[in-house]
């Protein structure tokens, strides 16, 4: 079962990239030419889509606001890891980087939707 999760957690969020990239594109394209708003706007489309899939497809889990939220705290965390930790490694090589990136830090957010956000109170007991 678990890894059937991992293999939705993955299909997921290549969708939530691919939303991410193309709103963002769209935004510089049809809207205004700015990184950073292209980014805040393709990356909030994607949040949306992507808590409503995991906690739907992945993790069997109802909607809510704490789970929205803790959802959020994750998806941050991991993002801001993964900046810091690509810019703290000069002397890795860019390969292992985007390895850390792409797949370790993924893996880790998982674990922690799995063990925190998509946990309902009643299955704590």
């Amino acid at each position: 079962m678990l890894h059937y999760q991992l293999i939705k957690y993955g299909i997921v969020g290549g969708i939530s990239t691919a939303i991410h990239f193309c709103t963002a594109s769209l935004f510089v394209l049809l809207i205004y030419e700015s990184l950073m708003f292209s980014n805040v706007t393709g990356f909030m489309i994607a949040f949306i889509w992507s808590y409503y899939a995991q906690s739907k497809f992945v993790f069997n889990s109802s909607l809510s606001t704490k789970k929205g939220t803790k959802f959020f705290i994750v998806q941050a965390i991991s993002l801001v890891l993964a900046v810091n930790l690509a810019s703290l490694a000069e002397t890795i090589s860019i390969y292992l980087k985007i390895f850390i990136v792409a797949l370790v830090l993924p893996i880790c957010a998982f674990a922690i939707h799995k063990l925190w956000t998509f946990v309902d109170d009643e299955e704590k007991i």
